[in-house]
């Protein structure tokens, strides 16, 4: 069901390409996640990418996270070497794409901030981040037309997943887990790996409601 704007003066989050739906009201989305490489890339790893976007023929592409193995990443530059290869078919295809961190994302021995940095300056990249305020980098909303460009009638959201937990919580038999804030007697067993943390729900939440 079209999602309308309930605050008349509300301004749609800008990005840098204005996502429509087609004359024929679609709006595909593809999203590839756990691409998991580095810059040594495997050719058969690019090869199902272009595949993927030969056939899909997608509107955005999503990049869901773990989009580059962080062990194998040396440095910045070598990240920059990986995010070339990775989005070279994006950026050829003129699709507008955006990206969320996964916990190998941040094994990469670079700053979130700096990594948002490369991946922003991308040309076809849509990504946003919000800031301080929030827990994790890649949050963010993209509005999606009606195809005249006139009206948000849908909207993709993205939130950071983070690393690993700040709390943790050994068990006897050596498990993991990270208690809920609002169930401290009812803990949610995640193992050693985070989660979305409450400033992104609610910050999901006052975005949503304007």
């Amino acid at each position: 069901m079209p999602e309308k704007n309930i605050n008349p003066d509300f301004v749609p989050p800008h990005t840098k390409h204005r996502l429509r739906f087609d004359e024929n009201g679609i709006f595909r989305i593809l999203m590839m996640s756990d691409v998991q490489e580095s810059a040594d890339f495997d050719k058969r790893s690019i090869q199902s990418v272009n595949a993927l976007l030969d056939i899909a023929k997608p509107s955005l592409v999503i990049l869901g996270g773990d989009n580059c193995f962080g062990p194998e990443i040396k440095s910045k530059q070598d990240l920059k070497a990986f995010l070339e290869i990775l989005t070279a078919p994006l950026e050829q295809r003129k699709i507008p794409w955006a990206h969320v961190f996964g916990n190998h994302d941040h094994d990469a021995p670079v700053p979130d901030a700096e990594q948002q940095e490369l991946y922003e300056a991308y040309p076809m990249c849509v990504s946003g981040h919000t800031d301080s305020s929030v827990y994790g980098t890649t949050n963010f909303v993209l509005p999606i037309y009606n195809h005249s460009g006139t009206q948000v009638i849908y909207n993709v959201w993205g939130l950071d997943t983070n690393n690993t937990a700040d709390e943790l919580n050994g068990l006897a038999d050596g498990t993991d887990f990270i208690k809920v804030a609002a169930y401290p007697k009812n803990p949610l067993s995640i193992g050693r790996w985070d989660t979305i943390h409450f400033s992104q729900l609610m910050w999901y939440w006052n975005t949503s409601v304007a």
